[in-house]
């Protein structure tokens, strides 16, 4: 314990708040003479085959050394030693987040002899107990679009081991890893962060053209990576090289390569509700380009690609009034609030579904209004915009890199009422600005600094300032809501300082470092904003009264604003040990802490709510004891490099996303009002005290305005959540495998990996 408290101290003396994700990987060896004795002091040369960047070290007295933070590509390692022949080995891959490893083989001899080989095939992992799975630039270019517009390369990570895609109803993004749930995962773009504070999830659209690899580490990892325990998600892009290069693409999907489904098919030939298919016109173009603006010192890479898509949707089949209906409910309707509302409803043009029966006045006779069957396709359209620069420079023992990423996408996109007139703009603005500096101070020292600027918008906007309130209707509009959308936006500002501090000693390979983050994410969401009003029967609807659903007639008032600020602290220490030449141990221990969003504290408000002893309302606590050991080994037992046992034991912790907190403001800010408890506010709606609570739409229905609650009977009679002190979810991993080597480019391996979790966040009811 003292150890590691000494070990976690230097990491807080030596680091910056720093990194949870690296833009680059580590390439690390030993230096063997003929008879398997390891060669001190021997000078050691990486140079990246691509940009002519060279980095040169001294190895250690043990014969170990490492470049902790190359960026990724093909590098040449080049050895010197007195006594020996000098050694050049070449396509050695470094990949991002990564232990490389490429130990070296001297002979006897002069300097001037020089002994090549050529690297190359898959690498065992002879000192990592970190699962990792890497898709290349062959691989990120595959088309793997799944039903989505981008082809985002991160839809590869349902190929690695222990990861599926998220069953229906299951939200998150990236799927189940290792059986954590799909919002247990990290997101980040050349090293740093990417995640969504809402709902978690990635925010960058990053073009795969411009993706140099994508690197999935899954549950098992060194305490240099956490923010969640499920996948660690990394995208890094390209850089310039050497030579110019460029690519250019088109991708098109039409209607003309698409068969027709059965609802297409009904509603072309029998409802006649579609001249012909429908539309649906999607082409994405794009190009890159990248070379030296100074040979072997800077350089610069750009991609951009602009997508265009409309379509009609998928069917949405339900039930309306044919037109003969429609005049009949117009011609009886109660008062002008319905007829309004009747002006929405869509039409069928056949009588194939029945009629269903009103009762002009509640006691009139019975009028059977025929109604039918209609499929409509809601208009969709998608215009948008990405763009990627990057820029690298070596001066010195300094390596500076800068990232740009810009990403506009604009959408018109269906509501739960498929109808056009509700259709909703969705537009989205993403500014990524990242600035990194790997310094190698000395041969055993390298500081690796980044710091981020990002700016992520999403609104959800109704077409209309005046729209209706949204009508349900069981047995005339089976299947469909009449009317639009909430309004929402988000607009999350993120800064970032992130530094990693590197240590070769003798056998050990040490890394230090901290993370700090600060989101300034104002938010407003306020659900059924627009109120809900679910009727079983048409009749109640056309006479006017109280939906006869009234357990889901419900409308949003209040406030929907909430300030989601919140920081957040990591620190890590990693000593990868060198046991034996044949037995690497992974020894870390990392601390993460997050503040409590500040809209959170909101709740204090609703003191007058307390129960002593039971609930108390007050400003949520968040725990400041999330220590998490890391442990793992390697073991190669041939000494040959083609075979390892791995495995290890680790806690990770999740993050707790703030629409947890978003949702639940406290009555004295929003609530959601039902019949009932509308009518205890004051003044009360004209609707409580007629017979049947009639006039209901007329008197405009449940109430937008609303009035906090003026005593403790009223605030406990509008509370409907509750926000407990924050406990981090916890996430126990234990894993244990074999890799070996078959062939050249061949692998297999057989691993057992176990996921506990503890503190998981749910919601359930208290009473």
């Amino acid at each position: 314990m003292i150890y590691w408290a000494a070990v976690l101290g230097l990491a807080l003396i030596f680091a910056i708040p720093a990194a949870a994700q690296r833009l680059t990987g580590t390439l690390r060896g030993q230096v063997f003479d003929p008879t398997g004795a390891t060669v001190p002091n021997a000078q050691v040369t990486a140079t990246n085959q691509e940009t002519g960047v060279s980095v040169r070290i001294t190895a250690t007295s043990a014969g170990t050394y490492s470049f902790p933070s190359l960026i990724p590509g093909l590098y040449r390692v080049g050895v010197e030693a007195k006594g020996f022949k000098n050694f050049l080995a070449t396509d050695i891959t470094v990949i991002a987040n990564q232990d490389n490893v490429a130990d070296t083989h001297l002979d006897l001899g002069v300097a001037t002899e020089v002994v090549e080989v050529t690297a190359g095939g898959v690498s065992i992992q002879t000192t990592s107990s970190d699962l990792n799975n890497t898709y290349d630039v062959s691989e990120v270019q595959l088309p793997n679009g799944a039903g989505t517009l981008n082809g985002s390369p991160l839809n590869l990570a349902v190929l690695a081991p222990n990861v599926v895609a998220q069953p229906g109803g299951v939200t998150g993004i990236g799927g189940s890893v290792g059986g954590t749930r799909p919002r247990d995962n990290n997101f980040t773009v050349d090293g740093v962060d990417d995640n969504n504070l809402g709902v978690t999830g990635n925010n960058s659209t990053v073009i795969p053209d411009a993706v140099a690899e994508f690197n999935l580490t899954t549950n098992q990892f060194s305490a240099e990576y956490g923010h969640s325990a499920g996948g660690q998600f990394s995208l890094v892009t390209k850089t310039g090289t050497n030579n110019w290069h460029g690519s250019g693409e088109w991708y098109n999907q039409n209607r003309n390569y698409n068969s027709l489904d059965n609802l297409t098919k009904n509603a072309i030939d029998v409802q006649h509700t579609l001249p012909s298919q429908p539309a649906f016109d999607n082409n994405r173009f794009g190009g890159t380009m990248g070379g030296p603006i100074v040979k072997n010192k800077l350089f610069i890479f750009g991609a951009y690609e602009y997508t265009y898509l409309h379509g009609q949707g998928s069917a949405t089949a339900f039930t309306g009034p044919t037109a003969g209906g429609l005049a009949t409910l117009q011609a009886n309707a109660a008062d002008s609030a319905v007829t309004a509302l009747l002006m929405n409803f869509p039409v069928a043009s056949a009588n194939d579904a029945g009629t269903v029966t009103i009762h002009p006045g509640l006691t009139g006779p019975a009028l059977a209004v025929p109604i039918g069957n209609i499929t409509i396709f809601s208009p969709n359209f998608q215009r948008e915009h990405d763009a990627q620069v990057n820029t690298d420079y070596t001066m010195g023992r300094h390596q500076f890199g800068a990232r740009f990423l810009i990403n506009q996408e604009s959408f018109i996109l269906p509501t739960n009422s498929t109808q056009a007139q509700f259709n909703q703009a969705e537009p989205i603005h993403n500014r990524k600005i990242a600035l990194n500096d790997v310094w190698t101070i000395n041969s055993h020292f390298v500081n690796d600094l980044r710091l981020q600027y990002s700016f992520f918008s999403l609104s959800t906007l109704n077409p209309c300032t005046t729209c209706p309130t949204d009508i349900t209707i069981g047995d005339l509009l089976g299947g469909v809501t009449v009317g639009p959308g909430d309004n929402t936006f988000q607009k999350q500002n993120s800064y970032q300082i992130a530094d990693t501090f590197s240590w070769t000693r003798g056998k050990h390979s040490f890394k230090f470092g901290g993370q700090y983050n600060h989101f300034i994410y104002p938010q407003f969401f306020l659900p059924r904003s627009n109120g809900d009003n679910q009727y079983g029967t048409a009749n109640a609807f056309i006479n006017d009264i109280l939906p006869d659903n009234p357990g889901r007639t419900l409308r949003g008032a209040g406030t929907g604003s909430f300030l989601g600020t919140q920081s957040s602290f990591y620190g890590f220490a990693q000593d990868d040990f060198k046991f034996s030449p044949r037995l690497t141990l992974n020894l870390g221990v990392r601390y993460e802490y997050w503040t409590n969003p500040v809209g959170a504290s909101e709740q204090a408000l609703n003191a007058v709510s307390n129960a002593p002893g039971l609930i108390t309302f007050g400003n949520p606590q968040t725990d400041k004891n999330n220590i998490a050991p890391r442990i793992g080994f390697a073991y190669d037992p041939r000494g040959n490099g083609k075979t390892a046992i791995r495995g290890g034991f680790g806690i990770a912790y999740d993050v707790k996303f703030q629409n947890f907190a978003s949702i639940t403001l406290p009555p004295q800010l929003q609530s959601e009002l039902n019949p009932a408890s509308a009518c205890t506010l004051s003044p009360q709606p004209s609707w409580c005290t007629t017979p049947n609570n009639s006039g209901f739409l007329a008197g405009g229905g449940l109430p937008s305005a609303y009035l906090p609650p003026a005593n403790q009977k009223a605030a406990r009679g509008l509370t409907t959540s509750f926000i407990d002190d924050t406990v981090m979810p916890k996430i126990l991993t234990w894993s244990l495998g074999v890799q070996h080597e078959l062939a050249r480019n061949t692998t297999v391996e057989v691993r057992y990996l176990g996921t506990r979790g503890l503190e998981l966040p749910v919601q359930f009811r208290r009473n």
